[in-house]
């Protein structure tokens, strides 16, 4: 505000000064005031969008710290219906009754091997073992994926972890049968290629030895 200089109305030069200082006086409170106020509306402004943005990050944090939560949640708390659990319910009673089979044929056939095998070299002997082993390692798998699948039914609040479980124990068992099949289209054709060279050398079956 600009200041307001009051001339005196008679010749006394007293009078006027005195008159002048008081304006000078006043307009300079009235100028302080002003600036005190505008100062006040600025420290409460500011306190207001302080405040704002404080109560957005928390927002922000409550929210970032539900979502995890509701998620696992979702993924932890699912259930199949019943109709989907007789369906898993079924498959792993084919699967234990599968299992059983192959784990009880293998016993029955390594009790009968073990007197010949004996008998046999030792090189064919580890062989004759490894391909007894195998039905042991696929029957131990499959009755593990259907006890999975058993605890898909039984349970509730994990019917996912143990399908996903289940499936771990699929997964091993037919990497399993996928590397045995490399493995005997392998020596399938080695064989094949060794037959074509003895046939071509003209040395027959009979007088053929190996190394």
């Amino acid at each position: 505000m600009g200041t307001a200089y009051r001339w005196p109305m008679s010749g006394d030069g007293k009078d006027g000064d005195v008159a002048q200082g008081v304006d000078l006086v006043t307009s300079g409170e009235a100028s302080a005031a002003q600036s005190a106020r505008e100062e006040r509306r600025e420290r409460a402004r500011a306190r207001r969008e302080g405040g704002a943005q404080g109560s957005g990050a928390d927002d922000d944090d409550s929210n970032a710290d539900q979502l995890p939560k509701r998620a696992r949640r979702r993924s932890h708390g699912y259930e199949f219906s019943s109709t989907q659990n007789l369906v898993f319910n079924q498959l792993q009673l084919l699967m234990k009754l599968t299992a059983a089979g192959q784990l009880v044929s293998a016993l029955v056939v390594c009790t009968a091997m073990y007197r010949p095998a004996q008998m046999l070299p030792l090189e064919v002997g580890v062989v004759l073992g490894v391909i007894l082993a195998l039905p042991i390692v696929v029957g131990i798998w499959t009755f593990r994926a259907a006890a999975h699948f058993k605890s898909v039914v039984d349970t509730r609040g994990g019917d996912i972890d143990h399908l996903m479980r289940a499936l771990g124990e699929l997964r091993k068992l037919y990497l399993l049968q996928a590397v045995l099949f490399c493995l005997a289209m392998a020596l399938g054709a080695a064989l094949y290629l060794l037959g074509a060279d003895v046939q071509a050398s003209g040395v027959t079956v009979s007088e053929w030895r190996p190394l």
